[in-house]
């Protein structure tokens, strides 16, 4: 039986179908541009899947839900989550988003007996820490790539709005070149220190990395970092189907 898991951002909506663990096919489509018929397209050469688990960033899921309302569909939702693959060690587990907690468990599904940094560049970047134990010990969350580019602009009265140079270096010599060394090289050297910090308590550490602005920092750091484009998505199927083995 088919599984499919939504995870919704503030700009895109990311589809995967599920067989057992395997991802079988996977869309990403813009939020203004989701609706029956282009989930019905993307999805008109596989079967119905039987579950579907959707997952927002935004008070979006009731509408989103209704997009897969059918017989014989059963949809879950945060809300009807009683167990995760992963602990949770959390002082307010109410206020933890979803999406980091849905990468923790993708990362202990992929990589289960280390200790393991978890990096996701969206438009916000969070980094998150899960033991060896399977524990989600909490973590850290600041301003994405974009988020730092568009805060120079927008809160300053002559800095232009520029994008990230894949070729920036720490010693900036233009106003260009300066911002890309504070807001893209700064978030690099913001990474670094972090990894540099978990790596002093646990020599075994993995560090995973997904998110939109992924590949962009890791051309800059110097470390070995396992990708995984699809980290959350990973993560939703586990957390469901722990679910389902236990109804």
């Amino acid at each position: 039986m088919l599984k499919l898991m939504t995870d919704a951002g503030n700009r895109y909506t990311k589809l995967a179908l599920f067989q057992d663990k395997r991802i079988v096919n996977q869309t990403r489509i813009k939020n203004e541009d989701l609706n029956r018929t282009s989930v019905g397209e993307w999805m008109k050469d596989f079967e119905r899947p039987g579950y579907v688990f959707v997952s927002s960033v935004s008070a979006r899921e009731d509408k989103l839900c209704k997009l897969f309302e059918e017989p014989g569909v059963t949809i879950f939702t945060r809300s009807d989550v009683k167990h995760f693959p992963v602990t949770i060690d959390y002082l307010t587990p109410q206020t933890l988003g979803f999406d980091r907690i849905a990468a923790a468990c993708g990362a202990f599904f992929l990589y289960q007996g280390s200790p393991l940094l978890i990096i996701d560049a969206g438009t916000s970047m969070t980094v998150d820490f899960v033991d060896e134990n399977g524990v989600y010990r909490g973590g850290a969350i600041s301003p994405g790539l974009d988020m730092r580019f568009r805060a120079l602009h927008e809160f300053t009265e002559r800095l232009p709005l520029i994008e990230p140079n894949p070729t920036a270096v720490a010693t900036g010599k233009s106003t260009d070149g300066s911002i890309n060394a504070g807001a893209y090289i700064g978030m690099v050297f913001e990474i670094q220190g972090f990894i540099n910090h978990y790596e002093l308590n646990y020599k075994k550490l993995k560090i995973i990395m997904t998110g939109g602005d992924a590949e962009l920092l890791q051309m800059q750091l110097k470390k070995t970092i396992f990708a995984e484009p699809n980290l959350v998505l990973i993560g939703l199927n586990e957390i469901l189907d722990s679910q389902i083995a236990r109804r």
